[in-house]
Formats: structure tokens, C-alpha cells, sequence
């Protein structure tokens, strides 16, 4: 057998080892991190809410697979009280925190941007719905 034809049977039983091993790695994807970077602010964090829809306590509940869920009450201009849910996705990106919400009235989108220094102690920023109302947030963890 020439060098060439044994160094071309070589390369092809190792090709052949590694694609075998392969295609029998698990195929499920990896999960979540269970520690996240910011495990700091999994939690509850609750603290008052105002702005154009008046004033409020706003429950924010940031889960460590980076899901959030917002609650608030507020009242409406017609005297009565209304609730608010959304569920969503937080991130954080160097010091800026965004949540991003989805309402279950099926359209309003609500995004929360807060300046994180370390140690976070408050989620304190600003927030602004996709039908144009906007206004500011304060919490604590709780």
C-alpha cells in the first residue's frame, strides 16, 4: 500500500469515528443558565408607578430564565379601577436594564429601561407603552 492510499485510509476512519460520535450527541437544547449574571435581580421588586395613567403600585416579578411579569392597578378616568398584566422578557445589557411586557388585552406592549449601578438596591427608571403612554417606576426588592 502506497503512503498516500494509507494516509487517505487513516483520514477516513477517523472522519468516519468523529461524524459516529457525532450523531450520537444529545439533541435537545441546553437550558437556562441556573445562575444567571444578574441573579441579584431575580426576585419581586414592588414600588409606585405614575404617569399617564396616573399614579399606582407596580408588582414586578423578574424570574432567573430572564421571564418578568408586571402587575399594577391603576384608576381610569372614568372612576374605575383597572388592572393591568403583562408578561414578558427581561435583559440586561452592561448597566442598562430593559423588560419588555406583553398585555393580555392582546396589543399593549409596555417596555421598562432602568440604569442598574452595582450594588442594585432600586429598579428606578422609566417606562413607555406602545399606545403612547409613558411615565416613571421606583422599586425596591422585596
Amino acid at each position: 500500500m502506497t503512503l498516500g492510499r494509507r494516509s487517505l485510509r487513516l483520514v477516513s476512519a477517523v472522519c468516519v469515528s468523529v461524524i459516529a460520535l457525532a450523531a450520537c450527541g444529545d439533541d435537545t437544547p441546553p437550558a437556562a443558565p441556573i445562575n444567571p449574571k444578574d441573579t441579584p435581580l431575580v426576585g419581586t421588586w414592588q414600588g409606585p408607578v405614575g404617569g399617564t395613567w396616573g399614579e399606582s403600585t407596580v408588582t414586578l416579578v423578574l424570574n432567573s430564565d430572564s421571564t418578568l411579569t408586571a402587575d399594577t392597578d391603576y384608576q381610569g378616568s372614568s372612576g374605575g379601577v383597572y388592572r393591568e398584566h403583562l408578561e414578558g422578557v427581561w435583559t440586561v445589557s452592561g448597566s442598562q436594564f430593559t423588560g419588555t411586557g406583553y398585555g393580555d388585552n392582546g396589543g399593549l406592549v409596555v417596555t421598562f429601561l432602568a440604569g442598574l449601578s452595582r450594588p442594585t438596591l432600586r429598579l428606578s427608571g422609566t417606562w413607555s407603552a406602545s399606545n403612547g403612554s409613558h411615565g416613571t417606576f421606583d422599586t425596591v426588592k422585596q
